[in-house]
């Protein structure tokens, strides 16, 4: 089953300008309609339209973004990964076609820009692009000798950052000759290095796999094991390390099931949102569906596995569950909103945003960045973003912290940008008061569009950017209008 949501929607009239030809002339009213097409016409609007937002769909032509800089100059970039340090310094690491993986590290300074003005503000320093391969030891034969030689790993691991701001790699090693079989490494990386940590083995074979750090610093990673190993069966396990990845805890099974193996490599999410707090959902091979298993005791133990509801969007700690497929929501708290919260995400080449209020999710936007090449002058499109709240810095007494962006243009370049969080709040219309006139309502369930008592012959039109129209007729007013946009959530 489907709930399919119309939010924005503000009502207004088109009693004129409704007829074509060459004369208009406003609409009559119409007394004669029957009272039951009034009735079920407001009945169906109200069942198919709800009021989850009442935000504009995009923010374009902004100036308070930070002025774009391109950190790969190569044209062969490609999965980039953010990883922010308690200073304010941010780590981006990508993946070059050529020279492996990369490094950079910069600053977001975002200067509150001046009224009136639209210009891009300064960008910080960053970094030249520094090569920083993963190392493992290989058997090659050389001279006709065979010798063990250390090799840069050929894939971009998964990366994700800690408290500390330490880098953690995972990535499935080289397939064993005989057996096929692929083993679960990972490695770290300090804060303003670039040699990586010898590999860990975590798991002497694995498909599947996710990691996250919870917002203590501790690491977390699930991963399949496709095959029983020792007295281990087949199935999801989990481990995790309280001291930066030097040290894990012994596997621990999630979910025991030899079906899992079918997983792709990129269908398994982990959520850690505290030390205590986690989720890990993935696509069931057999039925379809999305399913989600969590614990509530930082994985010692695991409630058995059921279907993914509207209910687990509730935020978890630092993040909201990550589904398989779909870009990840990271929050972040609000000065002054003692349980609200800031999500964002990517959507391509654009970020929604939506704010948590410690009840449901009250407002959301999308925001397009305008950003210019300030080589070139010409516009600058990023696609597949990734994001990252980044500290202030120090010497920015009165700065909240930076909602940093970074991501690829078409050339196949590497650009890192940022916005102020403030700023992001301000475009989701975050007050203390009440709402501003004119503003449509917020409310969790089907929003009444026409609120008279006299509406029928309901019809809704699709504009080409992905918004809606709804028209109905009006026993007093004419034809009317409402515009909005449409949320679909799966629940079973």
């Amino acid at each position: 089953m489907f709930l399919v949501f119309l939010h924005r929607l503000l009502p207004r009239s088109s009693k004129a300008n409704v007829y074509p030809g060459r004369h208009r002339r406003p609409v009559d009213v119409m007394p004669s309609r029957p009272t039951c097409w009034s009735f079920l016409a407001t009945s169906l609007l109200v069942l198919a339209m709800a009021a989850v937002g009442g935000q504009a769909l995009a923010q374009a032509g902004t100036g308070n973004w930070m002025e774009p800089v391109n950190l790969s100059r190569s044209g062969v970039a490609s999965d980039p990964v953010l990883v922010s340090v308690p200073d304010g310094t941010l780590r981006v690491l990508w993946w070059d076609s050529f020279e492996g993986l990369m490094v950079s590290d910069g600053t977001i300074q975002v200067v509150p820009e001046p009224t009136g003005t639209e210009e891009a503000q300064p960008g910080g320093g960053w970094s030249d692009a520094t090569a920083a391969p993963i190392l493992v030891p290989e058997r090659v034969v050389r001279a006709g000798q065979e010798t063990i030689v250390p090799l840069p790993i050929q894939v971009m691991p998964r990366i994700v950052g800690d408290a500390a701001g330490r880098a953690h790699a995972f990535w499935l090693g080289k397939a064993d000759e005989e057996t096929g079989e692929q083993p679960l490494l990972t490695s770290r990386l300090a804060p303003n290095q670039t040699t990586w940590s010898d590999p860990l083995t975590l798991a002497s074979s694995a498909t599947a796999l996710d990691a996250a750090a919870d917002v203590s610093g501790t690491l977390q990673v699930a991963y399949v094991l496709p095959v029983a190993s020792g007295t281990s069966p087949s199935g999801l396990y989990f481990r995790r390390s309280a001291d930066g990845g030097a040290t894990w805890s012994a596997p621990t099974p999630i979910y025991l099931s030899r079906y899992l193996r079918l997983l792709p490599g990129d269908s398994l999410c982990l959520t850690a949102g505290d030390a205590n707090n986690l989720a890990v959902t993935w696509q069931d091979p057999r039925q379809g569906q999305t399913l989600v298993a969590r614990s509530t005791d930082g994985g010692a133990t695991w409630e058995p596995p059921r279907p993914l509801l509207l209910s687990d969007s509730t935020p978890l700690g630092s993040q909201v569950v990550a589904v398989p497929g779909q870009a990840r929501r990271w929050l972040q708290s609000l000065p002054g909103e003692a349980d609200s919260r800031l999500a964002a995400s990517s959507t391509g080449d654009g970020l929604t945003l939506s704010l948590w209020d410690g009840e449901r999710w009250a407002r959301m936007k999308h925001l397009y960045p305008d950003l210019r090449d300030a080589e070139t002058g010409m516009a600058l499109r990023l696609d597949d973003l990734h994001l990252a709240f980044a500290a202030p810095t120090p010497g920015q007494e009165e700065a909240v912290g930076s909602l940093a962006v970074v991501g690829t243009d078409p050339q196949g370049d590497l650009w890192v940008t940022g916005i102020e969080i403030p700023v992001l709040t301000d475009l989701l219309g975050v007050t203390s008061g009440p709402s501003a006139p004119g503003q449509a309502a917020i409310q969790s369930g089907p929003a009444n569009l026409s609120r008279s008592g006299a509406a029928s012959d309901p019809a809704i039109v699709a504009g080409p950017d992905g918004s809606l129209h709804a028209f109905w007729w009006d026993q007093f007013d004419g034809l009317m209008v409402a515009d909005g946009e449409v949320s679909v959530s799966r629940v079973t």
